[in-house]
């Protein structure tokens, strides 16, 4: 079995039937599916970097192996509630949305139910990766169905991601050059390599504007900062949330709401920077070791990170010294994300060794860590793109004395 925990909700999403308000509106009656992207658990993780292209059964093309599964590990789901909602056939319009690795998976589900002559109405994906090969891209380019929108701002990396040139998109491109704009760039093909996001160049690919929006509310697509509570928990929608805290703010002058929950940490978007091989890591240090000098490999912001990291080590096996670890890596601000890198939180692990009769003679913790961005990988940082991390608690007990 698998060394790390696997949450039951490692995939998410929801189904509903929908139905027009007004004869101008721009759905019919139909059903609506949305998917989750990742979230920051190893198991997420995993799928969205199994990136060998295999058949699938509603195309020609080959697709990407962990996108595939994940949508086949939830479509016996999907089916039931397709059948419960009577929607079967081109009398039923089916509706797709989803960001990031969430978008990749709508891919599949749009692709699958359309080839079991379902209609698929005007969808809109949010930074989706590529899902398969040129031949799957013309399969579905050739389909007959509502356009399928790939909604893309700034220079967010995931849109290219892949870096692999076996991959291709398909569907229509509504660009936004920035994260910051409501009025839409260009509309164009997802596959004009000189619109868009394509015409980005790849050295200046971020993942810092994959989640940032004006056009979602609180401008995050991902997160919900303060409102998580209430939206996520108690149900309110956004508009009046935002009415209550905008209330709240005049009368006291302050953004904090006594009741704000904040959202856990391996409920929050995935934010590791992707790239294939790890390329720009392995040339920086390639280039560091042929022509640099010690100095350039030492970096203050890691030293203090990993100092950080080895005094947490000495609270040994207690009961909060894993909230201790993520709440000092994780976020803006900490010091591991000043040196590059952040932990996924179900990876983390805490081990105890025995020596001499006693049971937490020797404490150590370790656990998969992301690059947050793709400036981390060049000098002075030289962070890879995954890697793992093991602390190991300096001398506490006698045992340890002894061994010295």
């Amino acid at each position: 079995g698998a060394a790390y925990e696997v949450p039951p909700d490692a995939i998410y999403g929801y189904l509903a039937k929908v139905q027009p308000i007004a004869d101008t509106g721009a759905v019919t009656l139909g059903v609506a599916i949305a998917f989750r992207g990742s979230v920051d658990n190893v198991a997420n993780g995993i799928r969205d970097k199994e990136t060998v292209l295999v058949p699938a059964n509603h195309t020609r093309g080959m697709v990407h192996e962990g996108f595939y599964a994940t949508y086949h590990l939830v479509k016996p789901q999907i089916d039931t509630y397709l059948r419960e909602f009577d929607c079967a056939g081109s009398g039923c319009t089916v509706y797709v949305t989803g960001h990031g690795s969430g978008a990749a998976v709508a891919q599949i589900a749009i692709g699958e139910l359309q080839a079991r002559g379902l209609t698929i109405g005007t969808s809109y994906l949010f930074s989706s990766p590529m899902v398969g090969d040129a031949k799957f891209a013309e399969d579905m380019g050739n389909r007959t169905m509502g356009p399928v929108f790939e909604v893309v701002e700034g220079r967010e990396s995931e849109p290219r991601w892949p870096f692999d040139s076996a991959f291709r998109p398909w569907g229509v491109q509504a660009y936004y050059s920035s994260p910051a704009s409501r009025v839409v760039s260009a509309i164009c093909y997802a596959d004009d390599p000189a619109c868009g996001i394509n015409a980005v160049p790849k050295s200046q690919l971020t993942h810092q504007d994959i989640c940032t929006s004006a056009l979602a509310p609180g401008n995050n697509i991902c997160s919900f900062g303060r409102d998580f509570g209430g939206q996520c928990i108690a149900g309110i929608p956004a508009d009046v949330l935002k009415k209550i805290r905008d209330d709240w703010m005049a009368l006291t002058n302050s953004p904090e709401i006594p009741s704000d929950v904040v959202q856990p940490m391996d409920e929050q978007a995935q934010t590791w920077h992707p790239s294939q091989a790890d390329g720009d890591q392995v040339a920086a240090l390639a280039h560091t070791l042929k022509f640099g000098k010690p100095e350039d490999y030492f970096s203050l912001d890691t030293v203090k990170a990993m100092s950080l990291l080895a005094k947490i080590a000495f609270c040994g096996p207690k009961s909060g010294v894993r909230d201790a670890i993520l709440s000092s890596c994780n976020g803006q601000g900490t010091l591991c994300a000043k040196a590059g890198f952040q932990y996924a939180p179900d990876s983390l692990q805490l081990r105890t060794l025995a020596d001499m009769g006693n049971p937490e003679a020797y404490f150590l913790f370790t656990g998969l860590v992301h690059r947050t961005s793709a400036k981390f990988a060049k000098a002075p940082y030289f962070v890879p793109e995954e890697s793992c991390l093991l602390i190991i608690r300096g001398s506490a007990h006698q045992e340890n004395k002894d061994m010295t």
